[in-house]
């Protein structure tokens, strides 16, 4: 799978997958990831998308395969993620695209759109992270005064893992859930088939 070095130093990996008509030029579709995620997340969608489109992955600066960054403080900003789609669209070939975004890659690929409307054919965003309130901001920090706290101390990986673990059982929902079940026990809600 390609890589590349962007001007600030960053090393950039992305996926191409494309499966259409090998005598069709087909256009290019980028689908960007949100934060503590890789290319990956598309692994479910590819399979459909690459036999109209050429699907490209990439994985944003500081996740999945792109190297780790020494500073995420100094290297991770709205402009650099802004750079690095049209970098690896310059570097994939692709001089205009679709481009789709889901949460705080829909937040990047709506800027993106609106700073480079001729190259972009068409936007969909999914859940983009637009704004962050208090309760969000506190949850992401971890305990550290902020999520780039946290990063600091945690490195991206470990803040990943344990915003992962958070997200997946919440310690309330736990206890809510120990709350409802005492006295209760388990019994299937139906035997019969459901009627359609």
């Amino acid at each position: 799978m390609p890589k590349l070095v962007t001007g600030d130093g960053a090393t950039l990996h992305y996926a191409v997958h494309d499966f259409t008509d090998r005598w069709l030029k087909p256009q290019s579709l980028i689908l960007v990831h949100g934060f503590a995620r890789s290319g990956d997340f598309w692994f479910n969608m590819v399979p459909y998308l690459a036999r109209f489109y050429r699907v490209i992955c990439p994985d944003l600066r500081g996740l999945g395969q792109s190297r780790p960054l020494a500073d995420p403080h100094r290297a991770i900003s709205l402009q650099a993620y802004l750079s690095d789609i049209a970098t690896i669209a310059d570097h994939a070939g692709a001089e205009t695209f679709h481009l789709a975004g889901e949460a705080i890659g829909g937040a990047i690929t709506l800027i993106f759109a609106a700073e480079h409307a001729r190259r972009v054919r068409t936007l969909s965003v999914i859940a983009p992270a637009v704004r962050a309130n208090e309760w969000i901001r506190s949850a992401y920090a971890l305990g550290y005064p902020s999520w780039v706290e946290a990063i600091r101390a945690l490195g991206v990986e470990g803040w990943c893992a344990s915003r992962t673990r958070w997200r997946v059982f919440p310690p309330v929902s736990i206890r809510r859930l120990r709350t409802g079940m005492q006295g209760k026990s388990a019994r299937p809600i139906s035997r019969s088939s459901p009627r359609w």
